[in-house]
């Protein structure tokens, strides 16, 4: 008797681990996908070269207050998270985004914040497009309503991955108010008219 028990258990562990496999390989099959349309991004990607090549925008050096810069001059920066998992006994997975502000929510200076995940693969058809990147183009005016204020480092910006799910909550995340999808970034940013700019410290005081 134990060991049918076990042997169950045992088929139903592989059986979970065999559909976990197969929705990674859809989601890297959609990576590659996208990586192959746009072969200058597919070295080094961490966002801000995706962005740039989006709304071709000038990277700025690494020390500097934003990642990239406009030709109408409009300064945007880019987070990127990974997919994370919060507690490895639950199946929840987040993106984290650090220090929207800059260390202890001073030193960033831009108009809009664009915070990049990578697509959880359970749940592909609840995103808006075909690339492996969830995106949300927050104004830096907002960035404050999206964030969780820091003591030790500064805020961060977090999400679950099962958008559907928070967008149907009677506490709907403030965030999902700013997704976006791929094609919209660039004329959003485009058809932006900000009158004076409004620098991260001036936003979080």
């Amino acid at each position: 008797m134990t060991t049918r028990i076990d042997n169950t258990n045992e088929g139903l562990v592989l059986k979970q681990r065999l559909v976990d496999l197969e929705l990674e390989n859809a989601r890297l099959k959609e990576e590659l996908e996208f990586l192959k349309t746009h072969p200058s991004i597919a070295q080094g990607i961490k966002g801000e070269t995706l962005i740039a090549t989006l709304v071709d925008g000038r990277l700025t050096a690494y020390s500097q207050s934003y990642d990239i810069a406009t030709a109408d001059g409009l300064r945007i920066e880019v987070k990127y998270s990974k997919l994370n998992q919060p507690m490895k006994s639950s199946p929840t997975r987040r993106w984290n985004w650090s220090k929207p502000l800059g260390w202890l929510d001073k030193g960033k200076d831009y108009h809009f914040l664009l915070l990049v995940g990578e697509k959880d693969p359970r749940y592909l058809l609840n995103y808006p497009d075909q690339t492996p990147y969830v995106y949300f183009l927050v104004p830096i005016q907002d960035v404050l309503s999206v964030m969780d204020k820091g003591k030790s480092v500064g805020g961060m910006v977090q999400i679950t991955t099962n958008l559907y799910k928070l967008d149907k909550k009677r506490n709907r995340p403030k965030l999902l108010d700013f997704q976006v999808d791929y094609e919209r970034i660039k004329p959003l940013i485009e058809n932006a008219h900000i009158a004076q700019p409004i620098n991260a410290t001036d936003a979080a005081q």
